[in-house]
């Protein structure tokens, strides 16, 4: 597996730097890629930098407040007041979003290479004290078929040390 970054856009590294506590948002079945939100939790969990709210947890601040979890049928303003509301409720400093956008599959029948199935996806951060998206990056992570097992919870191990640095990288 091999992943493929752009440069994020970070609307202010101070509120990056000051986040201690993430909650994050639960997939919808027909999110679920090759990086779902449950493995980029336990690599957040795994890595100790932060408290986390898990997906579950989210999913029951969101059942018991009447509120929708289908971000993407929302507009702007309908997003930041139910992540508002979710990060009020849980008490975490921000809420991170998980969205897969497409996904390609090459099955190289007629190479030597090995088949390959790519996702792109963004990471959007809300800032509970900002009140607003302070993080927003899309990603492509590759992966071949190959006799491994793959621990996709090192995306959230990786993404965590952002927080403490407030780069974003």
């Amino acid at each position: 597996m091999s992943g493929q970054k752009s440069n994020p856009t970070i609307v202010d590294t101070n509120a990056l730097a000051v986040v201690q506590s993430i909650a994050v948002w639960p997939q919808q079945a027909q999110q679920l890629g090759i990086v779902s939100d449950v493995a980029l939790t336990q690599g957040l969990l795994n890595s100790n930098a932060l408290k986390v709210v898990t997906p579950m947890m989210v999913l029951q601040t969101l059942q018991s407040n009447a509120l929708s979890q289908a971000v993407e049928e929302m507009t702007d303003k309908e997003r930041m007041q139910v992540f508002k509301v979710v990060a009020d409720k849980t008490e975490a400093d921000a809420v991170l979003f998980l969205s897969s956008s497409s996904m390609k599959s090459d099955l190289a029948v007629f190479s030597l290479s090995r088949a390959s199935t790519t996702e792109s996806f963004t990471l959007i951060l809300y800032s509970r004290e900002k009140d607003d998206v302070i993080w927003q990056d899309t990603m492509n992570v590759k992966m071949s078929g190959g006799g491994g097992k793959t621990d996709f919870g090192n995306h959230g191990q990786s993404f965590a040390p952002c927080f403490k640095s407030g780069t974003g990288k």
